[in-house]
Formats: structure tokens, sequence, C-alpha cells
């Protein structure tokens, strides 16, 4: 009985001691906000990975400007990579640390290993531990309002879906765009396929093609670069394309109607003031509309005034929560 008693004062020992020492570096923290260093780690081999990139960096800039932080980058072509990248992060002297990329979960959680006072924020990336705040997007919704301004838009009352990999994040693009397509335009007629693949852009203009065929003039591409090829070919077939992630009109202003976009600048400062506060707290953090974190974007301006209105009126629906998503 006095060996389980000692182990278990043990146990709440070395469990009280973490937790002084995680309340300590965030009362340090606090103290010296502007001393506070932030580096961010990202890498990329597309013109999406470069969009994405950028915003998730205009993140940690509001965070310089507004709240007196310091900030770098690093950036990597190549995952392997990674965990040097982070030790360099780590060399710099770095407080936080930003992993921007669903790729880098098993990298932070290595060096967890060796650097426990470390502290993260990871972009859809989930890592379990009380040093990391992990990242993500309510899909679902995002993928409803690009649902609802494909609805609005189509002419041949068929739109599509182009998802890359067969993952539950993917799933959840498909069903909220379904949903949303139905909510906008009850009884219409939606067609599916999956590449295999986010890497494959000769496979996202074949299922273009394909989609096209069947009737479908707007088509939603959740895909990486996979949709890109999908975009590339919708330009030949004048089939219209919801971008995905960034805006990405600017690869095909005449066809890409509008993109469902995850504004990480948003999470990412919003994450990073929490840190400097002292009210940091590990663990997922669902980003949705209500944040401001998604929405529709349509820098090329091609929807139309009633496709815009039903988009807005769907998102507000979102936020006042009159609208729920299975």
């Amino acid at each position: 009985m006095k060996r389980i008693l000692a182990i278990v004062l043990v146990i709440c020992m070395t469990c009280m001691l973490a937790s002084c020492g995680f309340d300590a570096k965030m009362q340090k923290i606090k103290s010296d906000k502007k001393g506070t260093f932030v580096v961010m780690v990202c890498g990329g081999t597309s013109v999406s990975d470069d969009d994405f990139i950028t915003t998730a960096w205009s993140g940690c800039v509001k965070a310089r400007d507004k709240l007196g932080i310091k900030a770098s980058k690093v950036f990597i072509s190549d995952m392997n990579d990674a965990d040097d990248a982070i030790e360099n992060a780590i060399d710099m002297d770095a407080d936080l640390i930003v992993c921007v990329g669903s790729e880098f979960n098993s990298y932070v959680s290595d060096a967890l290993k060796k650097y426990k006072d470390q502290f993260f924020i990871t972009i859809e990336s989930f890592v379990d531990s009380q040093n990391v705040s992990s990242i993500d997007y309510d899909s679902k919704s995002l993928a409803f309002l690009a649902g609802v301004a494909a609805a609005a838009s189509t002419q041949t009352g068929t739109v599509g879906f182009i998802g890359g990999m067969d993952t539950e994040v993917i799933h959840n693009f498909e069903s909220g765009f379904m949903q949303g397509a139905a909510y906008q335009k009850p009884g219409i007629r939606i067609e599916s396929e999956y590449a295999g693949s986010y890497r494959d852009q000769e496979k996202g203009a074949e299922l273009l093609t394909e989609l096209h065929k069947r009737g479908c003039d707007v088509v939603f591409a959740a895909a990486g670069n996979t949709g890109i090829g999908a975009i590339d070919r919708a330009q030949q077939e004048k089939v219209s394309v919801i971008g995905v992630d960034t805006d990405q009109s600017a690869l095909a202003p005449d066809v890409v109607l509008c993109s469902a976009v995850k504004k990480s600048d948003v999470a990412i400062f919003s994450e990073i003031n929490k840190f400097v506060s002292g009210e940091f707290e590990g663990g997922l953090k669902v980003y949705s509309v209500l944040e401001g974190a998604l929405d529709i974007s349509d820098n090329a301006e091609n929807l139309s005034t009633a496709a815009r209105e039903a988009v807005d009126s769907a998102k507000y629906s979102l936020t006042c929560g009159e609208i729920k998503l299975k």
C-alpha cells in the first residue's frame, strides 16, 4: 500500500512540476511580449502552396506589426528537411514555431521529445500536446458556401466535385458542397470524382473533361495541385471552376468563378495573440465562418450579384446557427 501511495505521489508531483514549468514560461512570455520571437516553418512545390504560405505569413507579419513581436521564416522545398528546419528554428531561440502544412505532425512530435518546453502552432496538422495549438478548419461549412455559389451560377442544373485523396477531410468537402448546392437549388444534380492524388494535374484535367461530358458547367476542385490541372483544362472547355484554400482566380481569371478560401492569417494571428498574452492553450482549434477564417473569395468578380447575395445569405445563416450541416 505504501509503495502504491509513493508511486501516486511521484506521478502527481511530476504532473505538477510540468504544469508549473508550462505556467512559468507563459508568464515570462506575457511579461515580455515584445521580445517574443516567432518562426514560421513552411514548404511547398506548387503555386497553390505558395499562395497558402503567403497568406499564413501575413498572419505573422500582422502579429509583428500589431503586437510588436519579432518574426522570421524558414522555407523548405522537401519535407525530408523538416526535422532540420525545426531544429534551425529552435537554434534561433524561437519562442513559438508555426508549422504550415498537413505533413508536419510527426516532425513536431519528434521535436517535442527532445525539446519539451518548445511551443508550436500547426496548421491542418494535429499534435496532441499542451505545447501545440493545432489549427484546423470547418471545411464542411466552407464547402457548403462553395455549393451555394455553384448552384446559384449553374446554367445546366448539374455541378461537379473533384476530390484529391479519398480521406475524411475531402469527404467533408464533398458533403458540404453537396449540402450547399441542394440548399440553394433543391433537386440539383451533383457529380463527383476522386483523383487519388493531390499532385496529378493530368488526372485533374481528365476528371474535368469527364464531369463536363456529364453536363457539369461548374466544378469545385478540392484537390490541391491536381485541381490546377482541372483549372487549366477548364479554360479549353469553358467550364467554371471553384478554387480552394486561396483565391485561385489569377490562374485563369476567365474560368475561376470564385474560390473557397481558408484565411490562415486570421487563425495564426489569433493564436499568436493568445501566446503573447499568456493565454496559450494546446489542443485542436477549429476555425470557421464565425471567426472570419473561411469565406468565398471572388477577386476576378465573376460571381453574379444574385450568386454573391446567395452566398452572403447562407454565410449569415451559418453563423446564426440557422443552418445545421450533417
